[in-house]
């Protein structure tokens, strides 16, 4: 039971030297035996749990205080050997309720899957970060939450976003880009009005700037 329990923290494919290393012994006689109950699959020579709906109902049968500590040690094996994905750090991370460890992930899975295009993964993990960064998110933060919102049309949050990195800003060139970025959000979101406001305020703004 130990060995199906400590499986279940991994999201996908269980990694075998993973989770030998986490229980100090080798796993592959229990594996093969909790396979052949029906509750794991070999495929591609990694093990994996037959349905998804398995593997979370024993999860979250694990006490959490020792779900914790698990998805806590795994993490910094994670980590210790590089490589692994920002978003696969990131999952342990929450698991493990490491604050410290989610709020920085957060910012670079977002990254990590807008790069790749994944959209709605970055919308997902950028208000995730500005969620955990809270008062102390920075501007240029908001703003990529913002673009990142804007990208699957979630245009209400992109203006809020925006609005928030606006009061953040001082200089009269990150004003009025600001400002513009705000009246595109507008724009989209069918606010014609707002838009035009925030677009008139934006050529107001940098107009008073002089060029190179």
């Amino acid at each position: 039971r130990e060995v199906l329990d400590t499986a279940s923290v991994f999201p996908r494919q269980i990694e075998r030297a993973h989770l030998s290393a986490l229980l100090s012994r080798d796993v592959d006689q229990a594996l093969l035996s909790i396979a052949d109950e029906g509750f794991l699959v070999l495929a591609n020579d990694a093990f994996e749990f037959r349905h998804v709906l398995v593997r979370q109902a024993i999860n979250l049968a694990i006490p959490s205080t020792r779900r914790r500590a698990i998805n806590g040690q795994l993490l910094k094996m994670l980590k210790a050997e590089g490589g692994a994905s920002a978003s696969r750090l990131l999952y342990h991370a929450r698991e493990a309720s490491d604050d410290a460890e989610v709020t920085e992930l957060a910012v670079k899975a977002a990254a990590e899957a807008a790069d790749i295009g994944a959209r709605r993964e970055a919308r997902d993990f950028y208000r995730l970060a500005v969620e955990m960064k809270g008062a102390r998110a920075s501007a240029e933060l908001l703003e990529a939450a913002a673009h990142a919102c804007h990208l699957v049309g979630s245009d209400a949050d992109s203006i809020a976003l925006q609005t928030r990195a606006l009061e953040l800003h001082h200089e009269k060139l990150k004003i009025g880009n600001a400002l513009r970025l705000r009246s595109r959000y507008h724009w989209s979101a069918g606010e014609f009005e707002a838009s035009w406001q925030d677009a008139k305020a934006a050529v107001d703004c940098l107009s008073e700037m002089r060029g190179p």
